[in-house]
């Protein structure tokens, strides 16, 4: 059977009427919520963030090694993403780190989704270094912040959870392993370009929207 990197593409291929459609839509409205008021309502975002990304990097992996077993998959992905938005919650002012590694994360996988237009590694690996190594440098940089910048975070942030979620509600076409076989349709670019155009009039709004009280302010002096 094909292995799946993604989770939710894996969720998709063995059922795609187990409610998939209703938390796809979900995750949407989340996504558009995160793009345009991330940062105003923070903390929830960095929940949502640390959330997101443990469920995603923790089911991407077991679905790589684990197949049949799709509820364990899941249940476990969202028991490890739900220890994580805790954390962030009890540790409010490590947040914005959490929020860098989830865009880390991020970058790294939009850049994999196009590198592999034009090559096909043998296998994940460079992947999940990738999500790794970019993950603590969004770390370090999301810590050391302005404002601007974490606003930039949540608004891409929020952006890719559209993205990701109105890909899988249509073709899926960015599937890392399908994508090592196949190329993007004109559906797939539409969704990629569109992603960078909401991710940008989301940092417009979040950064004209609400003005900030000092420019040059650290993150961590705000929370």
């Amino acid at each position: 059977k094909q292995k799946m990197s993604d989770a939710y593409s894996y969720v998709k291929e063995v059922n795609p009427n187990a409610g998939s459609t209703t938390s796809l839509v979900i995750f949407l409205l989340i996504g558009i919520f995160e793009c345009f008021f991330g940062y105003k309502f923070r903390r929830i975002s960095f929940f949502v963030f640390g959330f997101a990304y443990v469920f995603f990097i923790v089911t991407a992996v077991m679905s790589e090694y684990i197949h049949g077993e799709l509820n364990m998959i899941m249940g476990v992905g969202a028991a490890c993403g739900l220890v994580a938005g805790l954390v962030s919650q009890m540790a409010i002012s490590k947040g914005p780190i959490i929020a860098g590694i989830c865009g880390g994360a991020v970058v790294s996988y939009v850049v994999y989704m196009i590198i592999l237009q034009f090559v096909s590694p043998p296998d994940n690996t460079y992947f999940y270094v990738a999500l790794g190594v970019v993950g603590l440098i969004g770390a370090v940089v999301a810590y050391k912040a302005t404002v601007v910048i974490l606003k930039i975070i949540f608004a891409f942030g929020g952006s890719f959870l559209c993205f990701r979620s109105v890909d899988l509600l249509t073709n899926s076409d960015f599937s890392i392993d399908k994508l090592r076989v196949t190329r993007l349709s004109g559906g797939g670019w539409a969704i990629l370009v569109s992603f960078f155009v909401l991710g940008a009039i989301g940092s417009l709004f979040q950064v004209k929207g609400f003005p900030l009280k000092t420019r040059r302010s650290r993150v961590d002096a705000k929370l």
